[in-house]
């Protein structure tokens, strides 16, 4: 049995399946005080009304609209990463827009984990 990936491309359910942690949602992605996060979360907050606590409905939007994603690798390490661009995610408040996920697969891992995900919206 392989410890990696599926084969190539790997599935988009590949990574809805995979780990996301909650501190990364509330405690990165949607914090203001976060040194780096704080811009995504004021993304998230603008674009779709996301704020700090709403980890788990935002868990539950990525898994939820994933599907519309192709996986994209990205230049291969020791550690393998994935671009995946939700074209059509919608927010609680109605908004809908493209949506950006970056997954990473670490060494003896079985599954991708969230490293990163951003409304993607023009300058």
């Amino acid at each position: 049995m392989s410890n990696g990936p599926p084969a190539e491309p790997p599935p988009v359910e590949w990574f809805a399946s995979g780990t996301i942690a909650p501190t990364k949602l509330d405690g990165y992605l949607l914090s203001t005080t976060h040194p780096e996060g704080r811009h995504k979360a004021r993304l998230w907050h603008s674009v779709f009304g996301l704020s700090r606590g709403d980890g788990q409905i935002l868990e539950q939007l990525i898994r939820e609209y994933l599907h519309q994603a192709t996986p994209v690798e990205k230049i291969r390490t020791k550690v393998r990463r994935w671009e995946l661009v939700i074209p059509r995610f919608r927010g609680p408040n109605g908004n809908e827009g493209p949506v950006l996920t970056a997954w990473a697969l670490a060494p003896r891992n079985k599954r991708p984990h969230l490293t990163t995900a951003y409304p993607i919206v023009d300058s």
